[in-house]
């Protein structure tokens, strides 16, 4: 399965994300692949670790790998794909932020993106660039405890509920915005299907589940798709996905399954 020979690959973070991804990869015996560099933030140190993009450039990677933040998208993977170096972007939902997008102006066929947290994205790109997807919906259902700490909490009593609740109905533009830890998935499915502002969303919290349930409901001239995931925490991280972590090692290891920003970018603009 595995298609790379070999590569020079440079991480933007060195947090949870990444060490996931490289104890996947060492798990499959690298491929080929060899890490020159991790872009840590703190000072600059020996070794793989540097404190800024001028070394980690200077370290000649063939592609670079965003797995920080959308901030760290925009002030450390933009550099890379402007300097014409491959990006390849784990903060998918930042892709919707203007402040990206216009940095990325003119370089968006250096940049690539995961499907993260989810599958089927196959199928939302093949139905939208025939025309054929009409419709698209994603349910995130979510446990209590994970909704704490957001904009949710402005909008339910987490703590009353007693069986599940919708409590944000939106598009998938809106809900990046204001729920960020949903941002990757929503954003991942709009730019695969019909766009942010096309794309439907519906947010909910359950007290008697225990882990992250992800919906996609697509319809059109094809006819329906349902898919359905429910996904173990990152153990490091429990606000993300382990699976976040095995889509990126295997974007690494197959270059067929990065996503093309470029091919798709033109989905964010809302329809007249």
């Amino acid at each position: 399965m595995q298609r790379t020979t070999s590569a020079r690959i440079a991480f933007v973070g060195h947090g949870a994300m990444a060490q996931s991804v490289q104890a996947i990869l060492a798990a499959q015996d690298g491929h080929g692949l060899e890490t020159v560099a991790f872009l840590t933030g703190g000072k600059e140190r020996s070794g793989p670790w540097v404190g800024s993009m001028a070394e980690l450039l200077s370290r000649k990677p063939d592609l670079v790998v965003e797995c920080a933040s959308g901030d760290a998208l925009m002030n450390h993977g933009t550099v890379a794909a402007r300097t014409g170096v491959p990006l390849l972007v784990a903060s998918v939902g930042a892709l919707l932020r203007p402040d990206v997008r216009s940095r990325l102006e003119g370089w968006e066929h250096c940049v690539s993106f995961v499907a993260g947290a989810i599958g089927g994205l196959d199928l939302l790109r093949t139905t939208a660039a025939t025309g054929a997807l009409e419709a698209v919906r994603y349910i995130s259902c979510k446990p209590v405890q994970a909704w704490r700490g957001t904009y949710a909490e402005q909008l339910v009593d987490l703590s009353a509920l007693a069986e599940p609740a919708t409590f944000y109905s939106g598009n998938a533009f809106d809900a990046s915005a204001l729920f960020p830890f949903n941002a990757n998935v929503c954003a991942a499915i709009a730019l695969s299907g019909l766009g942010p502002f096309e794309t439907q969303v519906s947010l909910q919290a359950d007290p008697d589940i225990q882990l992250n349930q992800h919906s996609i409901i697509a319809t059109g001239r094809f006819g329906q798709a349902d898919f359905r995931f429910t996904n173990f925490p990152l153990p490091e991280n429990p606000k993300t996905s382990a699976l976040a972590a095995h889509s990126i090692a295997a974007a690494l290891l197959d270059p067929v399954l990065r996503i093309p920003f470029a091919s798709i970018g033109s989905r964010i603009t809302r329809r007249n």
